[in-house]
Order: structure tokens, then sequence, then C-alpha cells
């Protein structure tokens, strides 16, 4: 099923908060939300380099334990938030 993007930004958000409150993996997030069609097409080409670095970094950060790599995982998932808020401003500002 196909969603519109502010509906498949949404849901990234909703994963993203299980992923903060430990009730899904860093990897699954990571493979479910690799490539959401339909919000990227809808958002300038920028915004898919940045969330595809951010989910690079988030599936490395996966392998190690909390700290012990160069990025720290709650870092990570502030990035991520940051990127939701712009793509929601940006969807926003479109519609």
């Amino acid at each position: 099923m196909s969603r519109s993007p502010v509906a498949e930004l949404q849901h990234i958000q909703a994963q993203l908060q299980a992923l903060r409150e430990g009730q899904l993996s860093a990897t699954a997030f990571c493979q479910a939300h690799r490539d959401p069609e339909q919000l990227l097409s809808a958002l300038p080409p920028a915004f898919k380099q940045v969330w595809q670095d951010h989910l690079d970094r988030l599936e490395s950060s996966a392998n190690f334990a909390e700290e012990s790599c160069s990025f720290s995982a709650a870092d990570l998932l502030d990035g991520l938030t940051i990127w939701i808020e712009k793509a929601q401003s940006r969807l926003a500002k479109s519609a």
C-alpha cells in the first residue's frame, strides 16, 4: 500500500519513537525506512542524501555498544528527529 508523503513521515516518526523506547531495533528501523519513496520524492534531493547518511551511521552504531563508536546513538536519534522536523516544515510549505 502506498502512503502519502505526510503519512509516510508520520509513520517514520512513530517508528523513531518506538526505537527511542527500545521497542524497535536500530537495524529493523533502518531496514524498514531505507528508502521511503513517496516522502523522499516530495522533498528536495538533499533530504535523501542526509536521510541515507543518518541511517548508515545508525546502522553502523547498532553493531557497537552505546558509545563505543565515533558517534553516539542518542545524537543520531536527535539528528533523525531534526530531519523529520525539517521535512515536516518543507511538506507544510508545499501543501
